[in-house]
């Protein structure tokens, strides 16, 4: 978001019309409201991987020499609606 009315727009949008309300968004994030002409048609949230969770580490076979490469870019779309 460009500013902090955008910031509250996004906020605003996700409270009253997602699921879940208006989580909070942790470590580093992007927020993105998508708009055709003055029409909202959708918002988005990226958030930085999640640095610990063991099941994933396990699956993917990570250690710790590797983790920290990998999750560089493992950028995660977190919420999102239209």
């Amino acid at each position: 978001m460009a500013n902090i009315k955008n910031t509250q727009h996004w906020e605003y949008l996700f409270h009253h019309y997602h699921y879940l309300g208006n989580p909070r968004l942790v470590g580093e994030h992007l927020r993105h409201i998508v708009r055709i002409g003055n029409q909202v048609v959708a918002c988005l949230g990226w958030a930085s991987a999640v640095w610990k969770v063991k099941d994933r580490d396990r699956l993917i076979e990570w250690d710790e020499t590797t983790k920290p490469y990998a999750l560089r870019h493992c950028p995660k779309i977190i919420w999102y609606f239209y």
